[in-house]
């Protein structure tokens, strides 16, 4: 009994400490006693968890009282990608079609029902409509979450998509599922996705998708950018050059 009681306090204090970072992450400055509010935690329980948080380096003081988090966990996030092989493996070729192109190239991957974009290029003296690395969209309204939707076991395809919100973003955001789903069928037939103008009004993207080496998509790489240059004819055109980089990105896995 005291063993398990044991097991069940760290795991307890393991679950504390990972709330508290995902607080922080989420207001972006806190107290130790806003901590304890939010996570109706006691006041000594949220200050030690806090203090010890400080003494491993993951939060710091942005002025007496107030933490937020360092740029440690940025550090040990970005190992993620990189031990996956999705970031190194992608760049050269990203680099590549970004300077032939003259457009955004980007890389993502699917985490927790979203797309989490690990890497991007970007051309000099570009207009700016794209997502940062490390931010997040949905699925069914970006090319590089459908097209690695499509491609997933229809089992889990099936799964994920249950569970999607389907949230109107623009007016040309697919809202019905059957109508989604339909969408689903036709990117995996042709291999690549289309976002016109389904995520913000002023972009156009087209993703295709990254294989490992055991058939499976691991991420995706879309070229995007603004709807008036990248418009329906340059979309076309880009898709042969896309192609052939996730193919030599596919090849090392």
């Amino acid at each position: 009994m005291g063993q398990n009681k044991s097991s069940s306090t760290v795991l307890s204090t393991v679950e504390a400490t990972t709330r508290i970072i995902e607080c922080i992450s989420q207001y972006g400055e806190v107290t130790p006693n806003g901590v304890a509010k939010e996570l109706q935690l006691s006041r000594s329980n949220a200050h030690r968890l806090i203090a010890t948080l400080e003494e491993l380096e993951l939060v710091e003081q942005s002025k007496p009282g107030s933490y937020n988090l360092t740029f440690k966990l940025f550090e040990l996030g970005n190992t993620v990608p990189h031990r996956k092989n999705l970031i190194d493996t992608a760049r050269p070729a990203m680099l590549r079609l970004s300077q032939a192109l003259g457009m955004t190239v980007n890389n993502g991957a699917m985490y927790q029902d979203e797309i989490l974009y690990i890497d991007k290029v970007e051309p000099v003296n570009y207009l700016k409509l794209d997502r940062s690395i490390g931010s997040t969209d949905p699925l069914h309204n970006t090319s590089l979450g459908k097209v690695i939707l499509a491609f997933l076991a229809p089992e889990e395809q099936e799964r994920i998509v249950s569970r999607i919100s389907f949230v109107r973003t623009t007016p040309y955001t697919i809202c019905d599922r059957g109508a989604f789903m339909d969408e689903l069928k036709r990117v995996q037939e042709r291999g690549i996705a289309f976002d016109r103008r389904e995520l913000s009004k002023e972009l156009n993207c087209v993703a295709a998708p990254v294989f490992d080496s055991h058939g499976q998509v691991c991420s995706a790489i879309s070229v995007s950018g603004p709807a008036d240059r990248l418009d329906e004819e340059r979309l076309k055109e880009v898709v042969p050059a896309l192609q052939r980089t996730v193919e030599e990105i596919s090849t090392p896995y």
